[in-house]
C-alpha cells in the first residue's frame, strides 16, 4: 500500500477550504436578504428623520406657512432670517444622518408641488429655491391626502434618478391641516455602498468563523495524532506509531538499498520492581530507562515503548547497533 505524506500547512490548507466551501452556503443565502434589509433600515431612517423635521417646523408654523406661500426667496429681513436659519439646520441634518436630500415641499395641484426648503448648498446646481416646481408623485399624494408618514420602495425618477424616501407630513397644530412634507431621500447608490460595507462584514465574519473552525480542527487532528503517537508515560513513540515507522524505514531501504537496524530490549526483573516496590516505583524505572534511550539517539532515531517494560529502536541508516 503506497502512504502518502500530507505536510501540515497543506492539511490546514485542506480543512480551511472545506471550512469555507459549508458556510459559504449560509452566507450566499444571508447575502441575498442584505439588500432588503438594507431597503427597510434606510426606508424607516429616512421616515424618522423627516417625522422629527416635520415636528421641528410644526414649532414655528407661521413662519413657515409664510415662507411657503410666499413661492419664492423672502424679501422680509425676518423671514429671510428664518429662511437662512433653517437651510443651515437642514444642511445640519442631512450631514449627520448620511441623507442625499432632505427638503420640504407643499402641494399646488393635483399633479404639482413647490420645494420650500432644501439641504443642498444654494450655490450648487441641484438646490432647489423657494417656490421650485416639480411633479407630484403617487407617494407624496398619499402622504398629502393621508396626512401618514410614507416609505417608498427605490423609485426611479426620470429627471433624479432612483432613490428611496421617507415622507413626513408638517401639520397646522392648529387646524390639524397637511402645510406641507418633509422629504428624506436615500440614492441607490447609498443603498448599495450601504448594502456593500454589510456584505464585507458579513463576509469578514464567516472567514474569522472559517479561520476559528479550521484552528480548532488542525488542533484536535494534531492532539489525536500527538495522544497516538506518543506514549503517555515515557514520552517515547507508541507501539502503534513505530508499527508505522518500521513500514515506511522497510520501504525505503528496500528502495533506496540503505540499512537500517532495529533495536529491542526490556528491563530485566521488572516484575519483581512492580511486586516489591509498587508500581509507582516501577514507573519511575520505565521513565529512566526511557530517558537514558533519549539520551543516546540521534535526531533521527525513532524509540518507542512497545509492551509494559519492552522498548524498540529504529536506527536510519545504520547495519548494526552499537
Amino acid at each position: 500500500m503506497k502512504t502518502i505524506h500530507v505536510s501540515k500547512a497543506a492539511q490546514a490548507a485542506s480543512i480551511f477550504v472545506c471550512s469555507v466551501l459549508i458556510l459559504a452556503i449560509p452566507a450566499v443565502l444571508i447575502n441575498r436578504s442584505v439588500m432588503n434589509l438594507v431597503v427597510d433600515r434606510l426606508g424607516t431612517d429616512a421616515r424618522n428623520v423627516a417625522i422629527t423635521t416635520a415636528h421641528l417646523i410644526e414649532e414655528d408654523i407661521d413662519s413657515y406657512l409664510a415662507l411657503a406661500n410666499s413661492m419664492a426667496p423672502p424679501e422680509d429681513p425676518a423671514l429671510d432670517a428664518y429662511y437662512q436659519r433653517m437651510l443651515t439646520l437642514f444642511q445640519h441634518v442631512k450631514h449627520e444622518v448620511g441623507a442625499d436630500f432632505l427638503y420640504t415641499e407643499r402641494l399646488v395641484s393635483d399633479t404639482g408641488i413647490v420645494y420650500v426648503l432644501d439641504a443642498e448648498d444654494p450655490s450648487g446646481d441641484v438646490f432647489a429655491p423657494n417656490g421650485t416646481e416639480d411633479y407630484l408623485s403617487e407617494y407624496e399624494r398619499q402622504a398629502f391626502s393621508t396626512g401618514v408618514p410614507v416609505i417608498t420602495q427605490l423609485v426611479d425618477y426620470s429627471d433624479w434618478g432612483e432613490y428611496l424616501t421617507g415622507y413626513a407630513p408638517i401639520l397646522n397644530p392648529r387646524t390639524g391641516e397637511v402645510a406641507g412634507l418633509v422629504g428624506v431621500d436615500y440614492a441607490a447608490s447609498t443603498v448599495g455602498r450601504t448594502t456593500t460595507n454589510i456584505r464585507i462584514i458579513i463576509y469578514l465574519i464567516f472567514l474569522v468563523i472559517a479561520v476559528l473552525v479550521t484552528m480548532v480542527i488542525v488542533f484536535q487532528i494534531r492532539l489525536r495524532y500527538q495522544i497516538i503517537k506518543t506514549d503517555y508515560l515515557t514520552g517515547l513513540c507508541t507501539k502503534q506509531h513505530m508499527d508505522q515507522q518500521l513500514k515506511l524505514a522497510v520501504a525505503h531501504s528496500q528502495s533506496s538499498r540503505r540499512p537500517f537496524s532495529l533495536g529491542v530490549l526490556d528491563i530485566d526483573s521488572f516484575k519483581l520492581i512492580n511486586d516489591l516496590q509498587g508500581h509507582p516505583v516501577g514507573d519511575l524505572a520505565l521513565k529512566a530507562v526511557a530517558g537514558t534511550i533519549q539520551e543516546n539517539l540521534r535526531q533521527i532515531d525513532i524509540a518507542a515503548r512497545y509492551g509494559g517494560d519492552e522498548y524498540v529502536v529504529l536506527l536510519p541508516g545504520q547495519s548494526r547497533i552499537y
